[in-house]
């Protein structure tokens, strides 16, 4: 029997064939090899199956991969998958956690980028990253695919994840751009779930506005210290927490910008009358200001039991004063006021808070609104005095110096000597000079009650041309202070310390005031 085909043109053509009994009849029966043909065209080459099998699908699995719990930042949640022959990832996650999940795919197994997924409810937007927990489906767009948490991840994450061969149950991934014209106000809008179009809702500055209404739940074991839950409140004003659950132990609010640093966030109870505080150790519901990026309910003093909190975000900014009540005050209303800021008020004459009034004249007794401003100097009420044409405030006493005191001093001969102006602490209001002399000199302030020319070192010090008389000496609005003297000497020499002498006796005159 042939065992290969034969085939001569213009005549029969040998098949191959073999006999088999069956039934006890003998018959022919063709032989067929089954082999695979690879190669280029006109290079092709047949292969048994034995060495060269036919491809084959595997068959998607019942169960899938389970993971975690995972807790640190930066960290692949499994070991990255080989999705060869696969069409799509089914992943589950289960947890709570900020900070976010991302989702990555390579053709190489060492350069990720990241891919998007679609949650299995009724979302349609395919996200990158994500935030909580749920079913999603990831379409194979490479060979690799994993899961990674973010650097700024806080919280636990667990799941499972299978492969499947077959295109995604729900197939929401195409997308078609078109061109906007930049002009045209457009509103975007979508279809609920109960068939009403639903607009997306802005900001009078154009931003989009979160969902008014958002949920987040969580609980916790008390036997160890930690958060119950963590929120992000971005594009929120308010956290409606509430507490419940049978528990002890203590749960205190707080609030970060970074996760890292967490500030006590100030909670005032919805049921009113106690002032705010920022822990909790029974059930309850507070309204808290999102006064960071984010808000968590963390445990921190262990207890017993399972407490769970559920925090509402909402989108007004809510101030809740329960302990600061709004006192109505009647029109014309007479107010007796016995203390301001906890300092009794008081006419005048001790510490206290000075009553408020009309006018009085200078010097008079503060009878019957009075406005004096000043306070008590220990033996005396002593206050500020004003001119009554110009408004100006008035120096010192009510005397035509003004509290001030004059004085003189010269220098006639030819060596330097000191000039006493106040033997204490003081302030200079005025110096003026002359010079009858022809000579230059130079008049040194010092701020001391002795002065010895030629060690103790000057202030300030001034040329005196020669010739000059009734020379001002301008000096600061209110005055020069010194705090432990205040003296003046002439010499023939600028230096700080200087006490050259005159070489011919100069006439030179002082004038000063000073309180």
């Amino acid at each position: 029997m042939p065992d290969n085909v034969g085939y001569t043109p213009g005549s029969g053509a040998a098949v191959a064939c073999d006999e088999v009994t069956y039934s006890g009849d003998v018959t022919k029966v063709q032989l067929v090899r089954l082999v695979h043909v690879s190669g280029a065209e006109g290079s092709k080459t047949l292969s048994e199956l034995s060495t060269n099998p036919l491809p084959t699908y595997h068959a998607d699995p019942s169960v899938g991969t389970a993971f975690g719990p995972i807790t640190a930042p930066s960290t692949v949640l499994f070991t990255a998958i080989d999705t060869a022959n696969e069409e799509t990832i089914q992943l589950q996650l289960t947890g709570l956690w900020s900070g976010g999940i991302g989702l990555e795919a390579s053709m190489d197994g060492t350069t990720w980028f990241a891919c998007a997924a679609q949650s299995t409810n009724a979302d349609n937007t395919l996200v990158d990253t994500i935030f909580s927990p749920d079913r999603f489906v990831v379409q194979v767009v490479a060979r690799y695919f994993r899961a990674v948490t973010a650097p700024t991840f806080k919280g636990t994450v667990s799941g499972t994840y299978a492969l499947r061969s077959s295109k995604s149950p729900i197939n929401r991934t195409d997308s078609y751009l078109i061109d906007a014209d930049p002009g045209l106000k457009m509103p975007v809008s979508g279809t609920s779930p109960a068939g009403y179009i639903t607009p997306i809702a802005v900001s009078p500055g154009g931003g989009v506005v979160p969902a008014d209404g958002t949920v987040f739940q969580g609980s916790r074991n008390p036997a160890t210290v930690g958060p119950i839950l963590i929120v992000d409140t971005t594009g929120y004003g308010t956290v409606l927490l509430q507490l419940q659950g049978t528990f002890t132990g203590t749960i205190t609010f707080q609030v970060s910008n970074d996760l890292t640093s967490w500030t006590n966030a100030y909670a005032w109870p919805t049921a009113g009358g106690a002032s705010p505080t920022s822990t909790a150790t029974a059930v309850g519901q507070w309204v808290i200001p999102a006064a960071g990026r984010y808000f968590r309910a963390q445990v921190t003093t262990a207890g017993t039991g399972i407490p769970i909190a559920i925090a509402v975000l909402k989108n007004f900014s809510a101030f809740f004063p329960a302990s600061n009540p709004v006192v109505t005050i009647q029109t014309n209303a007479a107010i007796n006021m016995a203390q301001f800021g906890g300092q009794a008020v008081v006419n005048g004459g001790v510490n206290g808070v000075q009553s408020v009034g009309g006018n009085i004249a200078v010097g008079a007794a503060p009878t019957a609104h009075p406005v004096p401003v000043g306070g008590w100097d220990g033996t005396n009420t002593r206050r500020i005095l004003t001119d009554a044409s110009s408004g100006g405030v008035v120096l010192g006493s009510s005397t035509v110096t003004n509290g001030q005191t004059l004085g003189r001093g010269n220098q006639n001969v030819t060596t330097p000597a000191s000039i006493s102006i106040k033997a204490g602490a003081g302030r200079l209001t005025m110096l003026n000079v002359s010079n009858a002399g022809t000579v230059a000199a130079f008049l040194h302030i010092f701020n001391a009650t002795a002065v010895t020319l030629g060690g103790t070192t000057d202030v300030q010090c001034y040329a005196i041309p020669g010739a000059v008389g009734n020379f001002m000496i301008p000096l600061p609005d209110g005055g020069m202070y010194f705090s432990t003297g205040i003296a003046a000497a002439f010499t023939a020499g600028s230096a700080n310390n200087d006490n050259t002498t005159f070489g011919s006796a100069p006439t030179l005159i002082l004038n000063f005031a000073f309180i």
